[in-house]
């Protein structure tokens, strides 16, 4: 199953200079708890921004995927080079958590969509691309103070 994970404002907007342009805990906390000991799969950029709060490099997923035709091999991650393929070829959870182009790829895929909307619009430099909902059907809201946690579901045809 593939799962989409972002937080965004009321511009779409999900980065600042490869940072989150708010700080909510209860947003972190919820990324952590869906997350935590998951394969995710992110971007070169999204990967590097994490070594920030990460400092160590040990980033709390069971494996991680980076999407990036630059990155050397590590045995931190593997390296994914055709997402398509990867996507095709994979029957397990994997969580997409960033950046915007690797969510633009991946809209076409994803099962979950896991959206925290962020009440108020702050100033960035990295949007979540236009996207449609037709195609899935709210399964889960709930508030928290300048939060709305939505979860998802595509509709099965």
């Amino acid at each position: 199953m593939i799962n989409l994970i972002w937080a965004m404002d009321e511009n779409r907007l999900i980065g600042s200079n490869n940072k989150l342009p708010w700080t909510f805990k209860d947003d972190i906390e919820h990324f952590k708890k869906i997350t935590r000991n998951k394969e995710v799969i992110m971007g070169r950029k999204t990967y590097l921004s994490m070594l920030k709060y990460y400092p160590s490099g040990n980033l709390p997923f069971s494996k991680i995927y980076i999407l990036s035709k630059t990155l050397k091999e590590s045995n931190k991650f593997i390296l994914v080079d055709d997402l398509d393929s990867f996507f095709k070829n994979n029957n397990k959870d994997i969580y997409v958590i960033g950046g915007s182009k690797l969510y633009k790829e991946s809209m076409k895929y994803a099962d979950v969509l896991y959206i925290t909307h962020v009440l108020g619009r702050y100033d960035g430099d990295t949007y979540f691309s236009e996207y449609s909902l037709e195609s899935f059907r709210l399964k889960k809201f709930w508030l928290k103070p300048k939060l709305i946690f939505c979860i998802y579901e595509r509709t099965k045809i």
